[in-house]
Order: C-alpha cells, then sequence, then structure tokens
C-alpha cells in the first residue's frame, strides 16, 4: 500500500468523524436549547400565575 493512500483514507476517517461528530453535538445543542426553553417558559408561566393571584 502506498503511503499516499494511507494519508488519504486517514483524512478521509477523520472527516467522517468530524461530520458525525458535528451532526451529534448539534442534536444534543438543539436539545439543550428546548430544554432550557421550555424552563423559562415554566418559571415565566409561575410568575404571572402569582402576579394574578397577588
Amino acid at each position: 500500500m502506498n503511503i499516499g493512500d494511507v494519508v488519504f483514507q486517514l483524512i478521509s476517517f477523520l472527516v467522517l468523524i468530524g461530520i458525525v461528530s458535528a451532526i451529534v453535538w448539534f442534536v444534543m445543542n438543539q436539545r439543550k436549547k428546548t430544554r432550557h426553553l421550555e424552563e423559562i417558559d415554566a418559571k415565566l408561566d409561575r410568575l404571572t400565575r402569582e402576579k394574578q393571584n397577588n
């Protein structure tokens, strides 16, 4: 096997790992943002109810 082939396969493998990692990071980041927005929404609802009761 030629050294150029090894380098090409290594770079191709790293690019593939990078793409998969980027997709996983994006999905996890979106879930985190959604969870945070839900927490803010719940807190806002609670504060609105408390304001209406007083």
